[in-house]
């Protein structure tokens, strides 16, 4: 598939450095520059040992802590979660909130978008990583997309949803207890608006699909693919979004609504297994966030599809792992090469 370039640029930083006796030392920076939307991510070869100085080991005695603290008033625990979480009215959801299993979806109090849901996973208030198993994912992404569909049968202008995820605190979460937000209204995010666009425009000048041809060529190269769910194909990110990115890829899915029970049990059964690794790999939090084409449109030009990365470890006086080389550079710096990164992640597939 040579319509796919994998575009890469190598530099090298020199200074005299203290660490090492005031001996020159060198640098190996490789800018890689994403084949769709040509967003750039560096790979510092020599940031491992400054990771581990500023990012911390996770501190389980804390987070423990934390959990046990917060859960006495936790809305998101079954004995509080139907008294104190808003509903939907029966316009927009005849049963008021979703319930799939232990998981049960309600409204966001502060909404970011037209139609933005949060739904608790579990009635556990705090999960280790190897603790989400495919069945609590799958439910939890099962009740979004059914909040999905009755969303967009309530108003079928809101044709731009996606499916979020944000684990403790350095992710962004502002609650302990393990859950997932669905956003989507009338008016695609950036990032969202950009993989349209550049999948139209591949599409238009190659008569072929991006995410089929990605597919074919990670398969081919052998470098970056991990393995397969279900119908999901999932490889390392050549320039990711952020640290230990994983994307997969759901085959001839356009959108949200053309996903059942089926892919959404596959995309519990994949990132089950990526959580795993990361705790192993001594990772604790994590993002991610399921893409889906426009409501209502069958596509020929994209196929939905899920990005997930790790965050900075809890740790008291945590340090982010966002700063504005991400907020207002755009641009990601990687600690572990995607290439390395696959080789580990598939022998767990």
């Amino acid at each position: 598939m040579e319509n796919i370039q994998f575009v890469s640029f190598k530099r090298k930083s020199k200074f005299i450095n203290p660490l090492k006796n005031f001996q020159e030392d060198v640098h190996l920076l490789e800018y890689r520059q994403d084949p769709l939307m040509s967003t750039m991510s560096i790979l510092g070869y020599n940031l491992a040992d400054k990771a581990k100085m500023l990012f911390g080991d996770t501190d389980h005695d804390l987070i423990e802590q934390v959990a046990q603290e917060s859960k006495p008033h936790c809305f998101m625990c079954p004995k509080k979660v139907n008294m104190t979480t808003p509903k939907y009215s029966s316009d927009i959801l005849p049963q008021e909130r979703v319930t799939v299993g232990e998981a049960i979806l309600f409204p966001n109090l502060f909404p970011l978008s037209e139609f933005h849901a949060v739904c608790a996973l579990t009635h556990t208030h705090y999960l280790n990583l190897r603790d989400f198993s495919p069945e609590i994912l799958a439910n939890g992404i099962q009740a979004c997309l059914k909040f999905v569909k009755s969303a967009f049968n309530a108003n079928s202008s809101a044709k731009y949803m996606t499916i979020n995820c944000n684990y403790l605190f350095p992710a962004g979460a502002s609650v302990i207890h393990p859950h997932m937000q669905v956003l989507g209204g009338d008016v695609p995010y950036t990032y969202l608006k950009n993989m349209f666009e550049g999948s139209l425009q591949y599409f238009e000048k190659n008569q072929s699909n991006f995410w089929n041809d990605l597919i074919s060529v990670e398969k081919k190269a052998k470098e970056r693919y991990i393995g397969k769910t279900g119908e999901i194909e999932w490889i390392a990110t050549f320039s990711p979004l952020g640290n230990n990115e994983v994307q997969g890829i759901i085959g001839e899915k356009s959108n949200f609504l053309g996903l059942s029970h089926s892919e959404a049990k596959a995309l519990g059964e994949g990132i089950s297994k990526i959580l795993k690794f990361y705790e192993e790999e001594g990772y604790s939090t994590f993002n991610f966030v399921i893409y889906s084409g426009p409501m209502g449109e069958t596509t020929d030009w994209f196929w939905s599809n899920i990005r997930i990365i790790s965050r900075a470890n809890v740790y008291k006086n945590y340090r982010t792992d966002d700063y504005f080389l991400q907020k207002l550079l755009g641009t990601e710096i990687v600690l572990t090469p995607p290439e390395k990164l696959a080789d580990k992640l598939k022998a767990k597939f």
